[in-house]
């Protein structure tokens, strides 16, 4: 049996560590370790502001004035010139009803005129020399009075005809229909060739050089909107906030809503800045009510939520309960009441996972 020689191993030679520089290094890297894992919430504060409760209304753009064109004689449309969308031109002519009846009287008016005209010279003439006649005693009186007759007669004649005349030029007029330029056509009710009898409806029209927004507001809402030094409205389909003014005011309710008809209307450099603006644009208009008691806004981040109860947490980590009333519109911010916070106060913007009770 052989027996392998047995391997000698050499110490290997050991530095001393001194006691002083290994603790200076542990407390180094724990320093550098709170450094860099320092959370930031622990720094970030929240601050408690006053609540007031905002109201939001919504509306549509409607032309400021509107119009109904009606036909103001019965006839038959030889033209309607315009459609729905356009919008009325230089002159303002919209439609014309048939006016050839309107005409062949006129010109039979024409004729009698001329007619009355030339007896009334004539009997002028005849006048003038029965009265020579009666200054010489010629003639009988009897026979001056008919000649006078008969002169004051064709003056009263030719008055009248003339008096036609111009009950026939305004029918004239009236078979033809204006609107006034500028405003665009709504609605349009007739057709060329269709009968129409007086008084019924051809074109609705709408001024939308400038558009209001109706609003049904109560009085308390009627008095913020006044108290208010500016007013905007903002338009979700053209993403656009524009300024807006109070253009009329109901002096009665509505009996369904019972509160007051108001129009704001958009101020005219609005319009010509937003040439997208017509009718049945949405339009938002917010309003801020009075402050609510013991009511706060915060970051909604601060609010901390367990089991449908919540807390705000305070810089020392104590906890403030306090109720919840919901979330802002744009969800940023929650609302939150409690009778022992004040505004002003501070709480911690992202509270840690441990809290004191």
């Amino acid at each position: 049996m052989m027996h392998c020689p047995a391997k000698i191993f050499p110490r290997k030679k050991m530095t001393p560590v001194h006691g002083g520089n290994a603790l200076t290094g542990a407390l180094g890297l724990v320093f550098l370790f709170f450094s860099f894992c320092s959370p930031v919430w622990a720094t970030e504060m929240a601050t408690l502001r006053p609540y007031a409760r905002q109201i939001s209304f919504t509306g549509f753009t409607r032309p400021i004035q509107e119009l109904t064109i009606a036909a103001e004689v019965s006839g038959t449309y030889t033209a309607v010139s315009v459609d729905v969308g356009d919008v009325v031109g230089t002159g303002g002519v919209v439609a014309e009803i048939d006016a050839t009846f309107v005409r062949l009287a006129l010109q039979k008016n024409k004729i009698a005129r001329q007619q009355a005209e030339l007896e009334l010279v004539l009997a002028k003439k005849n006048l003038a020399r029965f009265q020579n006649l009666i200054d010489k005693k010629s003639t009988a009186q009897a026979t001056y009075d008919e000649t006078v007759l008969r002169a004051e007669i064709l003056d009263l004649t030719l008055e009248n005809l003339k008096n036609e005349q111009e009950n026939l030029t305004e029918q004239l007029q009236r078979h033809t229909l204006r609107a006034p330029v500028g405003w665009s056509v709504i609605k349009r009710h007739a057709e060329p060739g269709e009968y129409v009898r007086q008084g019924e409806p051809i074109l609705k029209l709408g001024n939308f050089q400038s558009v209001c927004i109706p609003f049904l507001f109560t009085y308390e809402e009627l008095a913020l909107v006044r108290g208010m030094a500016r007013l905007h409205v903002f338009l979700p389909d053209l993403h656009r906030k524009v300024e807006a003014e109070i253009y009329r005011v109901s002096p009665d309710f509505d009996e369904k809503s019972r509160k007051i008809g108001v129009d704001l209307r958009i101020r005219p450099k609005e319009m010509a800045a937003n040439p997208g603006l017509r009718g049945g644009v949405r339009a938002q208009l917010t309003l801020e009510g009075n402050r609510e008691k013991n009511s706060f806004l915060i970051e909604a981040t601060a609010l901390v939520s367990r089991y449908d109860a919540h807390w705000l947490v305070a810089p020392d980590g104590a906890q403030r309960k306090v109720l919840f009333l919901g979330m802002t519109l744009d969800g940023k911010e929650a609302i939150v009441n409690s009778s022992e916070c004040r505004p002003g106060d501070q709480f911690m913007l992202r509270p840690g996972p441990s809290l004191k009770n």
